[in-house]
């Protein structure tokens, strides 16, 4: 039977990084954000909602949604970010599910690694065989994605509170593995092949 595993960590983990490590053992990767723009499109009925709640101001010149003005608003509080989510997370839930429905019938040996930042807050983890936390010290996320200007350091501290409550409360269990993705890549690289030894295992005990 196909494994499941779910990648999630709070803001500047690198959980893509952690994706790609999978990648190049032969997992299929499943990046719920990349699914999501899908939803944005102006054709989509999410598309005239978020306008309505959000306004005009998060499109661009051509009329399309700019994710980061939306995204710039939706963190300004937890009011806006659960407006946001009551739009956009059941449909791009049920297309989850979908989709991973889909992929555990293809048989043994398949791997897909779902990248969501949400995973918990979904209840996705039951539909996975292990849950890769991906951690690393807030100084560390704080500069990868301040130091890259994709956020600035007070956008980041105000993410990064309204995402911590979920993590904090994280279950713990066998099939809950941390990866410490503040060190090298060689250090995350042998992580990682000890977890796809695990997967290989599971895989053989079914």
């Amino acid at each position: 039977m196909a494994v499941v595993v779910g990648i999630t960590g709070p803001i500047g983990a690198g959980k893509t990084r952690v994706a790609e490590e999978l990648r190049a053992r032969g997992a299929e990767i499943l990046d719920v954000d990349r699914l999501a723009h899908g939803f944005l499109e102006p054709e989509q009925p999410a598309y005239q909602q978020l306008v309505e709640v959000f306004g005009p101001e998060i499109l661009d010149a051509s009329g399309r949604i700019d994710r980061r003005r939306l995204g710039a608003l939706a963190f300004e509080s937890r009011e806006r970010l659960e407006r946001l989510n009551r739009v956009i997370h059941p449909v791009l839930v049920a297309a989850l599910q979908e989709r991973i429905r889909r992929f555990r019938s293809r048989g043994a040996g398949a791997v897909l690694g779902i990248d969501a930042a949400l995973l918990f807050q979904w209840r996705l983890e039951r539909e996975c065989d292990f849950v890769l936390w991906i951690d690393a010290p807030v100084e560390v996320r704080r500069c990868r994605l301040v130091g890259a200007g994709y956020l600035d350091a007070e956008e980041f501290d105000r993410r990064d509170a309204l995402q911590r409550e979920q993590f904090d409360s994280a279950p713990q269990s066998e099939s809950f593995i941390r990866i410490d993705n503040g060190g090298t890549q060689s250090q995350l690289a042998e992580q990682i092949n000890r977890f796809w030894k695990k997967v290989k295992d599971h895989e053989n005990q079914r």
